[in-house]
């Protein structure tokens, strides 16, 4: 609904480009809580960025994300 909400309806985009959080909860974070809801992935949140890439991008559309390797194996 916050999505649609935004103007990100779908199958609106030809090429999505996504930087999710990549930071584990156990990793050093900011004492900021917005500064940690950027940078902290939590459990499911990988997921979401994906199901909404994927419900914005057209058919035969794209996708690029921004991550780091290492923790996309365990998510």
């Amino acid at each position: 609904k916050a999505r649609i909400e935004a103007g990100l309806g779908d199958n609106c985009c030809d090429f999505a480009i996504m930087n999710p959080p990549y930071n584990a909860a156990a990793d050093r974070s900011s004492p900021d809580a917005l500064r940690k809801a950027a940078h902290v992935m939590t459990d499911g949140l990988f997921e979401e960025w994906v199901r909404t890439a994927a419900a914005i991008v057209r058919p035969a559309g794209g996708l690029a994300i921004i991550a780091r390797p290492a923790p996309l194996g365990a998510m």
